[in-house]
């Protein structure tokens, strides 16, 4: 599984080493992190910056994530979501996935 943005995520099953990955709740699609189904969001060294000539769509994608959302607390919260464009930022990919660890 790969996508342009990051390149590849996983193989036969796996995440890659080169991932960091985190699942965020939607609960209006009745999907909790706490279960290991959630948003996938992923970040990683090597990545596009934003969209060309696009720059509200990489706020709504580029994001940092709340330090103080921890993995007891997965909702994501619009006042949660800082838009930027440097280092430490998350690349929200829109998919839901169920992780089985």
């Amino acid at each position: 599984y790969g996508i342009t943005e990051v390149g590849s995520i996983a193989s036969n099953g796996y995440i890659s080493v080169e991932c960091e990955v985190k699942l965020i709740d939607v609960p209006s699609l009745g999907y909790f992190a706490k279960d290991n189904v959630g948003e996938l969001f992923v970040r990683k060294y090597f990545m596009c910056s934003g969209y060309l000539g696009n720059s509200q769509e990489t706020a709504n994608s580029f994001v940092k994530l709340d330090p103080n959302n921890n993995n007891n607390n997965n909702s994501l919260e619009e006042n949660e979501i800082e838009s930027v464009s440097t280092e430490g930022k998350w690349f929200r990919t829109g998919d839901v996935v169920r992780y089985e660890p």
